[in-house]
């Protein structure tokens, strides 16, 4: 079977392979290129029936997105971090990568270094951007839509 043709909701993507929810799934519906967020069993969330999710996703029109590990996110961090030349701003954004929930830390500690945090959010957005064409090769997916910038 060839690549299928999508025009992809970029953000959407963005936010169901980042956005980790026990309640809702998020899937990628390939006639329209939007996500879906669906609660099973509530039948008013989204505009699909549990019989109409199952169809769907046996005839692919229904990709499941998956989000990504905080452990990958969490080791995306690390990397960065010990990249960085040695000062406080490491320090800190180690010390923050120690904490129980590193993550809401991690966001603060570069609020005091604003180079830092721009470093940063480059980083990340090209680990997602990569995340996202990755995901799109598994499922044989070609995106006719073009990537914003930020994605490329």
């Amino acid at each position: 079977m060839g690549a299928l043709g999508v025009a992809i909701d970029w953000e959407g993507l963005e936010r169901a392979l980042t956005r980790r929810s026990r309640e809702s799934e998020a899937f990628l519906d390939t006639r329209t290129g939007d996500i879906v967020w669906v609660t099973r069993g509530w039948s008013d969330d989204h505009g699909f029936a549990d019989p109409e999710l199952d169809e769907g996703l046996a005839a692919r029109r229904l990709v499941p997105v998956l989000p990504v590990p905080p452990q990958t996110e969490h080791a995306w961090m690390r990397e960065f971090v010990e990249a960085l030349e040695d000062g406080w701003s490491r320090d800190r954004l180690r010390a923050a990568l120690e904490e129980p929930v590193p993550g809401p830390g991690f966001e603060a500690a570069l609020g005091c270094f604003p180079e830092v945090r721009v470093r940063w959010v480059a980083c990340r957005d090209a680990r997602r951007a990569a995340v996202m064409r990755a995901w799109l090769e598994a499922h044989d997916i070609e995106p006719t839509s073009e990537a914003p910038r930020r994605y490329r």
